[in-house]
């Protein structure tokens, strides 16, 4: 037992001389960890913040009127995917891109646009929007089976549902499923988000026959009720 003061402090000096290095040592890595990690958050912000700018400068330039207008977007397009791969704003930049192309009926680059958004993180609804893009573009590019397989493979959110439903839908009436159409269509309406038109769907669904067409053996149109089928 320490009696007094000149012992107490004996027994301080053996103490720290046994363990005073692994504390200052131990200060020493909280010090700079802290501010390393403050280091490390101030360029993630800084970064979010440019890819910001260049998206919103992206966004500006589409709306502009100009000759030269397409060829600096699809550049800030690049810029957004080759230094910021990992943020939403070079997906989100990617979307306008692959939109140009398919306006400009390049289906080939728009597809490739969108595929690469599909494979980059992002939250769920953003990729069900990619999803149902890139089929629709694939449908048009005749890969019907690549289309289906984009919607099946995945559940969408709850908001998204009706939009699925009704991309199938429109892929079903292409391969001239039309039973398979009508049943996606009717799931799309019991779905159907606020921002959805409801009569367009309601279109969809009434321009359906009640029988589908068919080719017999003999080569000659006949028509059977889809109950009897």
């Amino acid at each position: 037992m320490v009696e007094s003061d000149e012992e107490q402090l004996e027994v301080l000096k053996n103490w720290w001389k046994e363990n005073g290095q692994s504390i200052v040592i131990a200060i020493a890595l909280a010090f700079f960890g802290f501010f390393g990690f403050q280091s490390w958050e101030t360029k993630i912000k800084s970064s979010g913040e440019n890819a910001s700018a260049i998206y919103q400068q992206l966004l500006d330039l589409n709306l502009q009127e100009t000759e030269k207008k397409d060829d600096a977007v699809f550049e800030l397009g690049k810029k957004l995917k080759a230094d910021y791969e990992g943020s939403i704003y070079a997906v989100l930049g990617s979307l306008v891109i692959a939109k140009k192309y398919i306006e400009a009926n390049d289906l080939e680059s728009g597809t490739e646009q969108l595929r690469w958004a599909l494979d980059q993180d992002h939250d769920d609804s953003l990729e069900d929007l990619i999803r149902v893009r890139l089929a629709r573009v694939l449908a048009a590019s005749n890969k019907l089976e690549e289309a289906f397989s984009i919607l099946e493979n995945h559940e969408p959110q709850a908001a998204y549902v009706s939009t699925f439903e009704e991309t199938k839908g429109d892929l079903f009436i292409q391969i001239k499923d039309l039973t398979s159409a009508r049943e996606a269509y009717q799931k799309a309406i019991t779905n159907k988000r606020d921002d959805q038109s409801l009569a367009l769907l309601e279109l969809k669904l009434a321009d359906i026959p009640l029988q589908n067409e068919f080719v017999d053996g003999s080569g000659e149109a006949n028509k059977e009720s889809e109950g009897e089928q």
